[in-house]
Parts: structure tokens; sequence; C-alpha cells
């Protein structure tokens, strides 16, 4: 059950040139967390009403990861909190990705989607997987993970400036012969990175789960602003609310350009 709470930062420190990473003393939330989901952080004293989404990067020891980017005003005054911040906090929202068992976990993120990515590798790691880690950024300067005991880390550029020269989805489309099969995929992404994908594994028969990145005004179904169009079990198209209903849906419900 989701809780709304007052909570303190820990740290609060800059990863790269414009992602950051936020430690908050929540252990309420933390200990009823899944990967997957998100929460709600509140700005006291801001114009704009509505709070904003992040993804949960990790949930241990009672302390909540967040990893973010620095975007517009509001992410801009939070990279400016410091330790001891007070914080309204909100979760954690959403559904979880259902972990597969046996086979070859593949864990792909780009650009903020590499969050959920984080946390979900950390539970898989639990599980005793080391599961392969795929991160997409523009260039090197947007990279904050250059090494990983725990996973093993691929890591691709746009610009070819660190790691693979292209986009995350081709970098793993030249590593599919290397992996161990049944591959097991997992992905958090833009809309048009997360289209390519899917049409890729549906045509090679692999599993794909895929975390969408909505605009959420308020996180919890009441404004119907993260309507996505997606199909039931039986097929019949329906609007799902991606804040309530997912973020995390079977890559084959969700109709991506529609």
């Amino acid at each position: 059950m989701k809780k709304y709470l007052s909570s303190k930062i820990i740290s609060n420190q800059q990863l790269s040139k414009s992602f950051f990473q936020m430690d908050i003393n929540c252990p309420e939330i933390v200990k009823i967390s899944e990967p997957g989901q998100f929460v709600n952080i509140y700005f006291s004293g801001d114009k704009k009403i509505f709070p904003r989404p992040f993804s949960i990067a990790g949930a241990k020891n009672g302390i909540l990861k967040i990893v973010y980017k620095v975007v517009g005003s509001q992410t801009l005054q939070m990279s400016r909190w410091k330790s001891g911040h007070d914080l309204k906090i909100l979760g954690p929202l959403g559904n979880k990705f259902s972990i597969k068992t046996g086979g070859t976990h593949v864990l792909i993120g780009g650009g903020v989607g590499i969050a959920p990515m984080l946390f979900l590798k950390d539970s898989l790691v639990t599980k005793n997987s080391k599961p392969y880690l795929l991160i997409g950024a523009r260039n090197k300067d947007e990279m904050f993970l250059f090494e990983d005991y725990e996973s093993e880390l691929n890591l691709s550029t746009d610009d070819g400036s660190h790691g693979f020269r292209g986009n995350v989805v081709s970098y793993f489309q030249a590593l599919v012969d290397s992996m161990e099969k049944p591959l097991h995929v997992y992905c958090c992404g833009p809309d048009k990175m997360l289209e390519v994908l899917a049409a890729y594994c549906k045509k090679m028969k692999f599993d794909l789960q895929v975390s969408i990145e909505k605009v959420m005004a308020c996180g919890m179904g009441l404004c119907q602003g993260c309507a996505t169009k997606t199909k039931t079990e039986s097929g019949e198209i329906k609007y799902s609310l991606v804040c309530k209903d997912g973020p995390v849906y079977n890559a084959g419900d969700v109709f991506f350009n529609g």
C-alpha cells in the first residue's frame, strides 16, 4: 500500500553533466517497493502544484535512491537541495516487472530510463543472477556508470564518444548472438526506442517487458493525463493509465504509435 510521508534527503550528488542521484531516508516506502515502481516528489511553495514522478533506482537498508536528469525548473530546483532537506513523497506507485526464471536477463536503459533498470538489476543480483545491463546515451557527458561488477555492463553512445557507436537497441542486436538463450528482456526509454525494440523482440520471439515514460500530473489515475493505447488478453483495445495500470507492460500489449 502506497504511503504519503515526510522524509529527509541523505545525499544529493551530481553523477555527470546533467544527472544526479538523490538518496532519501524512507524505510516505510523502501520495504514495500518493487522494481518498476515509482514515487511522486512534491515541491512545497512551487507554482506548479502537481508532483513529479521518478522511477525508483534502488531501495535498500531504508534508503530510497532516485536517479534524475535536470531538464526543467523543478529538477533544477531538486539539484540544489542539500542533505537534511525536508521532502514530501508518495509511493510506491504503479506496478512492477515480472522477473522470469531461467534463461538470460537483459536490461536495457536509454537516457533516464536507466533508473528502473538499476533497481531491477539489484533484485536480480539477490537471486544469484548476473544480468546484461545495456545503457545508451547521446554522448559520454550523459554517462554516469562506467563499471559494474554485478552485471555484464555494455555502454553505447549515439556519437561514439564512449563504447559502441550507435543507439542501444542496435548494440543489443549486435550482442544477441553471444547471449545464452532464452532471453528475458526488460527496457525503459523513449517511446521510439521501445517501439523499435518491441518489433525486433517480436521478430526474434524474445520476451520483452517495457516501462513506459509518460508525463503524469497526479500519478494516481485521477487526471487521466497518461492514457496509453493498449490491448487486453482477448485482443480488445483499451486506454490504459500508465501511472495506475503501468508503467510496466508486456511489449506486445502496447500500441507505441497509437
